[in-house]
């Protein structure tokens, strides 16, 4: 599968968290101190990747994102509190596909929850992936 955007959730106590398609993926709760993520993140956008974030959180993950130096890596922003829906309801799933103008068969979720990230994206039609860091 070819993968053409990246979408993100929000980073919350010195994590991370990202999503998306096709050429786009969606990932969750990777530790903002693990030596993958930056280089991971600049590797999408240098493969022209779309990078976007999925967040059940505020307005504050912009500040959050900010303070973290990771804002410049993504395309899009999707908040549950602007969307008026959270993972794993449907609604934002599609909010953050409608902004990158992608289809659910054309994106990737990569998340560490199992019901908000992993079934929210299946029951969509996303390519789902659920990220365990601890094992």
């Amino acid at each position: 599968m070819y993968v053409k955007h990246i979408l993100v959730e929000e980073p919350d106590e010195g994590r991370t968290f990202m999503s998306g398609s096709g050429r786009e993926v969606w990932c969750s709760n990777v530790p903002i101190d693990s030596n993958d993520v930056i280089p991971t993140l600049i590797h999408w956008q240098e493969e022209g990747i779309e990078l976007g974030i999925i967040s059940n959180f505020d307005t504050r993950i912009y500040s959050v994102l900010e303070g973290l130096d990771l804002k410049e890596y993504f395309d899009s922003i999707t908040v549950s509190s602007l969307v008026g829906a959270a993972k794993p309801d449907p609604q934002i799933f599609w909010s953050a596909l409608e902004k990158h103008q992608c289809k659910p068969d054309e994106a990737w979720h990569i998340g560490d929850s199992l019901a908000e990230d992993y079934q929210g994206a299946i029951a969509v039609g996303l390519r789902a992936f659920c990220l365990d860091r601890d094992s």
